[in-house]
């Protein structure tokens, strides 16, 4: 009888093990517990004081409990730089938490530097008036903690412009390097038609029947055009800014209008260009064109009525 009472034991103690083995909790994803503000796309806001130019706000986040990070999104009360600094209390020592900074394109800007666990800051500096968005996350799989994240607006402005107030000053137009200087053929590389000449007047001759007079329609001729390069493109404040590889040493000057020109000879829908900025031998221009319309159109046409277009 006491035999069997140990075998019993034993057979017992095996069969609660097998028990427990069965019932092992489930794994716990990260962003299981999370809530809404997980992702980007339905993040809290972080109000920056218009008073003060600051914002704070607090709460807590575990990657082992599955509420691994907290979004925010905030606007930037303008031109200037962002401080960020984060208070971190860890559930554990050896524990941490950390943050990063985007903008409205999700672009990284800057994640946060500290110690392990420890206060992590960052400064943002060249924000304007647009949204950014800050992520407070655990880093890794048995990071967890309380935080509380400040933020600190600090306005700068621009330097003042020197040409100010004087329309005759020409702006320096440094020449990127965005693509190779491209001579300027006549477009699809066939040879400049000859310029139209205009013909002599001649006498009428004497009719038997006078009819009345009727005026002669002008005849337009086009004594020179300008083919300039497009060397670089990018957006601006009041539309699309292009660098051209000419200027007033091709006759062109401020105010003047051309049309973009696609790889394919034809004129770009919208492409309307006015130079705003002339040098010697390169030009700024605008156009309301975007810069996916404008991929890589390689020129822009001046005619020769349209090259006096302003005051230099």
């Amino acid at each position: 009888m006491r035999m069997m009472k140990v075998v019993l034991g034993v057979t017992g103690a095996a069969l609660g093990a097998l028990v427990a083995c069965s019932s092992a909790p489930k794994p716990v994803l990260p962003e299981q517990n999370s809530g809404p503000d997980a992702t980007w796309q339905k993040p809290q806001k972080l109000e920056i004081d218009g008073d003060t130019l600051e914002g704070e706000a607090s709460d807590s986040v575990s990657f082992p409990l599955g509420d691994r990070s907290d979004w925010r999104r905030f606007k930037a009360p303008g031109n200037g730089e962002l401080t960020f600094t984060l208070k971190v209390r860890p559930n554990k020592p050896g524990l941490d938490v950390n943050f990063k900074v985007l903008d409205e394109t999700y672009h990284v800007l800057g994640t946060g530097k500290g110690g392990k666990g420890e206060r992590k800051k960052l400064t943002v500096a060249d924000v304007d008036a647009s949204k950014y968005y800050v992520v407070v996350y655990a880093p890794d799989g048995k990071d967890a903690g309380s935080y509380s994240i400040k933020v600190k607006f600090k306005a700068i402005e621009p330097p003042p412009d020197p040409n100010a107030g004087n329309p005759q000053a020409k702006e320096v137009v440094p020449m990127p390097v965005r693509l190779a200087s491209v001579p300027a053929p006549d477009l699809k590389g066939r040879k400049p038609r000859p310029r139209p000449s205009v013909k002599p007047e001649t006498s009428p001759k004497p009719e038997t029947s006078p009819k009345p007079e009727t005026s002669p329609k002008p005849e337009v001729v086009i004594e020179k055009k300008v083919t300039a390069s497009i060397i670089d493109v990018r957006a601006g404040n009041s539309g699309t800014i292009l660098t051209l590889n000419k200027g007033a040493g091709h006759n062109l000057t401020v105010g003047a209008k051309g049309i973009i020109i696609t790889k394919k000879g034809k004129a770009l829908s919208g492409g309307s260009v006015t130079l705003t900025t002339v040098n010697d031998q390169s030009a700024l221009g605008t156009t309301s064109a975007s810069l996916d319309s404008i991929g890589d159109a390689p020129y822009v046409v001046f005619k020769a009525a349209d090259l006096g277009g302003g005051d230099q």
